[in-house]
């Protein structure tokens, strides 16, 4: 479902891709991406993500650099209308139509700075989205640093996933693998994909557990969630 939402914002945007401003030089906020894959062609300026339904720009790429605009009624980029607006939003890159790949921002506090002009960034400032991509937003304290999904609410229930950490808040998810009868760790060669709802769970150094809404089951379809740091308790 949001990786849908996702692409009605975005999948028009390969029909106009290599249209130009007529050779004039772009207006507004421009971004060189170093690196990035060439079958990356758009790219996707989000206040929030838990509503993918509202982009606030659009970026077409020429080279390896992302033009943005201002979408109009049907979701198109409007070439007349650059996007210069600035602050911290959440982005996006995508390849094609069907969007096999798909790369998040997630350095710093997983918030790209705009600022109306032209900007350069590496790609290794992405995370590539092959695993499910948590953000968990609000004021998480420091010694939370771990995640994990069950697929039911008892701490007996089978470990679906266990996330790593990245230092931006976001998490992303891998099956299990065991270092020791107690001690699971991501596997990041085996990512693991939302499907329906299971119960997710952050976790201290010293195992102290903190439960989604009293242990109420998270929305794990698609290929990102977003929580709130508030909605979590002991």
């Amino acid at each position: 479902m949001k990786k849908s939402i996702l692409l009605s914002a975005l999948a028009l945007v390969l029909v106009f891709g290599f249209i130009g401003c007529g050779g004039d030089e772009p207006e507004g906020n421009v971004l060189a991406v170093t690196g990035v894959p060439v079958e990356i062609v758009t790219a996707g300026v989000y206040a929030d993500l838990s509503k993918l339904e509202e982009v606030a720009a659009v970026g077409t790429k020429s080279g390896n650099t992302f033009t943005f605009y201002l979408t109009g009624d049907e979701g198109l980029p409007d070439t007349k209308k650059p996007w210069k607006a600035s602050g911290r939003y959440f982005l996006l890159l995508a390849d094609g139509l069907e969007a096999n790949d798909l790369y998040a921002y997630t350095a710093g506090n997983g918030k790209f700075a705009f600022n109306g002009d032209k900007k350069n960034v590496n790609i290794d400032k992405f995370s590539k989205l092959d695993a499910f991509l948590l953000f968990v937003s609000g004021d998480v304290p420091a010694n939370i640093v771990g995640a994990a999904i069950r697929e039911g609410s008892s701490t007996s229930s089978e470990l679906l996933a266990v996330g790593q950490k990245l230092p931006s808040g976001f998490y992303l998810f891998y099956e299990p693998i065991w270092i020791s009868p107690t001690l699971p760790m991501p596997n990041t060669t085996k990512p693991w994909s939302g499907d329906g709802e299971a119960y997710l769970v952050l976790s201290t150094f010293n195992g102290s557990q903190h439960r989604y809404k009293n242990n109420s089951p998270f929305d794990f379809s698609g290929f990102l969630g977003t929580a709130d740091w508030a909605d979590f308790s002991q």
